[in-house]
């Protein structure tokens, strides 16, 4: 049964991944021009997102997998994340900062003036990395 599920979803052009009883299929990668439509407001919101979704990757794996809260019991089956769900953040957040450096280039912002904008930006939003 499980091999036929299997045979299906390679059929459908993507690889499965097996977890337990289930199938789960893997997320395929983003590609540059699947951004291209978003402004700039929403590419440094997409990058923030991002990011803060890589910190809990990072916490979930150090933790493998467990998000204990406060008087809450560990979970057994948790499951640490993989490294490619690592790659497909890191990868993300490279095209989404890219598209931005290549509107830049087209506005004439030079590389100084672009890092200077930068640090402007994180004093008015008070130094938050995110």
């Amino acid at each position: 049964m499980l091999a036929t599920r299997v045979k299906a979803f390679q059929a459908a052009g993507s690889r499965p991944q097996v977890r337990g009883a289930s199938v789960i299929v893997a997320a395929r990668p983003t590609k540059a021009t699947d951004f291209k439509g978003l402004d700039n407001a929403e590419l440094l919101q997409k990058v923030s997102e991002l990011k803060r979704e890589h910190l809990r990757l990072e916490y979930m794996q150090r933790t493998r997998g467990n998000t204990i809260n406060p008087g809450a019991e560990a979970n057994p089956e948790a499951i640490a994340p993989k490294p490619s769900e690592f790659k497909q953040v890191r990868r993300s957040i490279a095209q989404l900062l890219t598209l931005l450096r290549e509107r830049e280039i087209e506005a004439g912002i030079n590389r100084k003036e672009s890092r200077q904008l930068r640090k402007e930006a994180m004093v008015a939003g008070g130094f938050g990395r995110f």
